[in-house]
């Protein structure tokens, strides 16, 4: 039995013993001050996600499959959840696969809660629809999702940082085991390949944006948060396969789909701080690239605190459901503009290469065709009434050479005597 068979938590507690974690590191925190705290019966700890997502992905196998492969650096399962209609798979091998590819991210930073909910809530929404007949809403929409998109969906970016929020309830901790950030300071952690052209995120958690950005092209890309009310989308000159005017549009859609007022945020990223959402407009090109920010109070600030921690990035759990439910219409939003902007999309590419086909097969354009005709023409016109001068016509007249009878006998007379 290898080591990745073995539950998360055995993996967690052979850590503690082994690296002796119990005093003078970060596990020794002291609880942070909070204005409330988090009720288990809402919210998923880590253990209660790993359970769902294992029983969401055995009772709906036929479109939903929990990927494992993918480790933090205390070894814990980041699940990567693929939700779309597999049947689809085999029947795109050999034709082009015209659905569109989305990854969303959650759970960057460990005190975020809220953004992990608004995910399971989707997952329940998309599973409860499935269940549902056809004609209904809900059938109708998951019935729509799954044959028309391919979605990844990284549930827990940070696990570690999660199970020690969890263990010392210092809900102020944000930052993985390293208590790196990984959505803002993964400058010092970047590194170039050998061929000196990409450059390539370098932390356990940023494996599974590596891989997976460079084995799918993927549509979009969304990275979840708390703390505030904020759509950041980019303004990057170096993205050359976003549109400015889509990025703004879909972020425009997004924040008049819910009821309490996102604030639009461009961000030029070629400036701003290196972290996951850099690394997919900048590095990977994916078109449309976000950072949404799902909840935060009025008067939230825009730095990290050192107390409330958690009320300033998570609702109470008895208005978690509601605070929920607000959130769910961005989804649906997402997917219709993206739907749309994909058929868009793969209609200008077959002009683009129908154009580039007819001018490689159509050989010589009409306009210079008819223009050698007319030259043609004009030349065998002038040929035809051109007058020959009259000593070109004595030069190449034939002459005929007269012979006379009498000297032909004469010549047969010498060559053939009479005897």
């Amino acid at each position: 039995m290898s080591l990745l068979d073995l539950p998360s938590w055995l993996i967690v507690a052979a850590f503690f013993v082994v690296t002796c974690v119990s005093r003078g590191t970060i596990f020794d925190m002291r609880p942070s001050v909070e204005k409330y705290l988090p009720n288990y019966d809402f919210y998923h700890n880590l253990s209660r996600m790993n359970q769902c997502l294992h029983h969401v992905s055995s009772q709906y196998s036929e479109f939903l499959d929990v990927q494992m492969r993918y480790r933090s650096r205390m070894g814990l399962t980041q699940y990567v959840l693929r939700v779309s209609n597999f049947s689809l798979d085999s029947v795109t091998e050999n034709k082009s696969d015209n659905r569109s590819r989305i990854f969303f991210s959650y759970g960057e930073h460990a005190a975020e809660f809220f953004p992990v909910q608004s995910m399971f809530h989707l997952i329940e929404n998309i599973t409860q629809g499935y269940d549902l007949p056809q004609e209904t809403y809900g059938g109708k929409f998951t019935r729509y999702l799954l044959n028309n998109f391919d979605l990844y969906i990284l549930t827990i970016v940070n696990p570690d940082g999660r199970t020690i929020v969890e263990k010392t309830r210092n809900y102020c901790h944000m930052g993985t085991a390293k208590n790196a950030d990984l959505n803002s300071d993964l400058a010092a952690n970047l590194r170039r390949t050998s061929r000196g052209t990409d450059r390539v995120i370098a932390e356990p958690e940023c494996r599974v944006f590596r891989e997976l950005m460079s084995r799918h092209s993927f549509d979009a890309f969304f990275s979840f948060h708390s703390g505030s009310r904020q759509i950041l989308y980019p303004l990057s000159e170096k993205n050359s396969k976003g549109s400015g005017v889509d990025v703004f549009y879909l972020a425009s859609l997004m924040s008049s789909s819910l009821k309490s007022s996102f604030t639009l945020v461009p961000v030029n990223t070629s400036l701003f701080d290196a972290g996951i959402f850099t690394y997919a407009n900048q590095e990977k090109q994916i078109s449309l690239t976000y950072k949404i920010s799902l909840w935060g109070e009025k008067d939230a600030k825009s730095d990290f605190p050192d107390k409330n921690c958690f009320s300033t990035f998570n609702p109470p759990s008895e208005d978690l459901e509601a605070e929920l439910k607000l959130i769910h219409p961005l989804y649906p939003t997402i997917f219709n503009f993206i739907q749309n902007w994909k058929k868009t999309q793969i209609l200008i590419m077959a002009r683009q290469q129908a154009s580039d086909k007819s001018s490689k097969t159509r050989g010589v354009p009409f306009s210079v065709s008819f223009f050698i005709f007319l030259l043609g023409g004009t030349c065998v016109l002038l040929l035809c009434n051109v007058r020959v001068p009259f000593s070109w016509k004595i030069y190449y007249r034939r002459q005929r050479r007269i012979v006379s009878l009498r000297s032909l006998g004469t010549l047969f007379a010498v060559i053939c005597p009479l005897t």
